[in-house]
């Protein structure tokens, strides 16, 4: 009998300034393909002709988005050390954008917060007195706090009290076990439903589910999934920067997690986690890149550590707000969002700053998205010294054919050795 063999697959990644797509047959990557987005036409028939350009009409087709800029999420929590913390890990693992972290107790002190499409509240651990959270739960205003969906992820003996206060609270299971350890299946699943439904409200992505194989996720948390994966043949601790046009996303493993400055509640953090850095991009949010740029204190020493001999005059160009050098966005991104890592001022140590990371643990540092294309090895090495130190013994691996992302759209039994290699090849 003739082994049918499987149509090809086309992943496809449509990003806020790029789009992507990687053909595979038989779980082998063999051909890249890049389109620049364009103001017009609509989003949808720019990646219509772009999918007819990349293959014929029987590909299987696996997508994954951030058009839509991402799931807008806001946390209420009893504490930001354990509830906050343990909440934030698993919701930015699956792609949201955390806009905001207050405690429960805090929102007095809050006028208005951004607009959200998803509010959180989550607090109390099982077999522990719900009369705290109880208590905040009854004073809290959520008029300062707009938001489209209300998650309730706390101590199920107040869910009563949720319901009667807001009668469109959807109730889920607390993630915070009694032994204060953390199960948030059910809030990451939630979390990535809204999203599919969030990407399915986007008129212009609506052509795309009629010819997707399986429902649009969210780029990011295909990427986290793709890092799971990938950790599994490197050396680690390991960290994986993505590097894009809006954001700057951090994946790391838990070993870099700096215990003293989360004062041991290493419960709070999967063994794969991420952050995502929403004014560190090199595009849309170039203006803020430079800004936070120009402001760090040790600015000088990075762009000197980028280019010794020119680094006066790029100094004087991101003083006055301006890239002189194109490629130098890039390289600030990953040491920026590197370099917030180790602050460790009170402001900086808050969950929703930046994760506290020991940099001088780690063994090998990835590069992917826009970056991989632009970044050099040896100028890497050198910005993550001016981060790190001067004695670096960690690899530096750069996804130079940009596959990376699809390992997280892959099903298992379509991995293989051959695979692997397939990654590393130029597209």
């Amino acid at each position: 009998m003739l082994k049918v063999m499987p149509a090809p697959a086309l992943f496809v990644d449509v990003g806020s300034t790029m789009i992507k797509a990687v053909l595979a047959r038989d779980g082998v990557a063999e051909t890249n393909f890049f389109r620049q987005r364009s103001q017009d036409p609509p989003l949808a028939q720019q990646v219509q002709a772009f999918l007819d350009e990349c293959s014929g009409s029987t590909t299987r087709l696996r997508l994954c988005s951030s058009a839509n800029g991402g799931l807008r999420v806001g946390l209420l929590c009893l504490t930001k050390r354990f509830s906050g913390a343990s909440a934030m890990h698993m919701l930015e693992v699956v792609g949201a954008n955390i806009r905001y972290l207050y405690e429960l107790r805090e929102f007095d002190s809050v006028s208005q917060a951004p607009p959200v499409d998803v509010l959180v509240i989550v607090g109390g651990a099982e077999g522990f007195s719900q009369r705290h959270i109880e208590a905040q739960v009854r004073r809290l205003d959520l008029g300062r706090f707009p938001h489209d969906r209300l998650l309730y992820a706390g101590h199920v003996g107040i869910a009563e009290v949720v319901r009667q206060r807001w009668p469109h609270a959807v109730r889920i299971a607390n993630p915070l076990g009694a032994k204060l350890d953390t199960s948030g299946v059910d809030l990451a699943e939630h979390a990535r439903l809204h999203y599919l439904d969030d990407i399915a409200s986007k008129r212009d992505l609506l052509p795309l589910l009629e010819r997707a194989a399986q429902p649009i996720e969210p780029t990011p948390a295909i990427v986290s999934r793709a890092f799971q994966r990938l950790v599994g043949r490197w050396v680690t601790p390991a960290l994986l920067l993505d590097v894009g046009g809006a954001t700057t996303d951090l994946h790391y493993t838990k070993e870099l997690v700096d215990e003293e400055r989360i004062a041991g509640n290493l419960s709070a953090y999967g063994l794969v986690n991420r952050h995502v850095y929403t004014g560190y991009g090199v595009y849309e949010s170039e203006t803020s890149l430079l800004r936070a740029l120009a402001s760090h204190p040790r600015c000088a020493d990075f762009i000197e550590a980028y280019d010794g001999r020119n680094w006066r005059h790029l100094y004087a160009g991101v003083q006055e707000g301006q890239a002189i050098d194109a490629g130098l966005n890039f390289y600030a991104c990953i040491f920026l969002a590197l370099a917030d890592t180790l602050a460790t001022d009170e402001a900086k140590r808050l969950p929703d700053a930046s994760p506290p990371l020991l940099l001088e643990r780690l063994a090998t540092v990835a590069v992917t998205g826009g970056a991989a294309k632009v970044v050099q090895p040896d100028i890497l090495r050198r910005v993550v010294a001016s981060v790190v130190g001067t004695s670096l013994t960690m690899q530096f691996l750069i996804d130079r054919a940009y596959r990376w992302w699809i390992m997280g759209l892959m099903p298992d039994e379509e991995i293989n050795e051959i695979t692997w290699r397939s990654l590393d090849a130029e597209g």
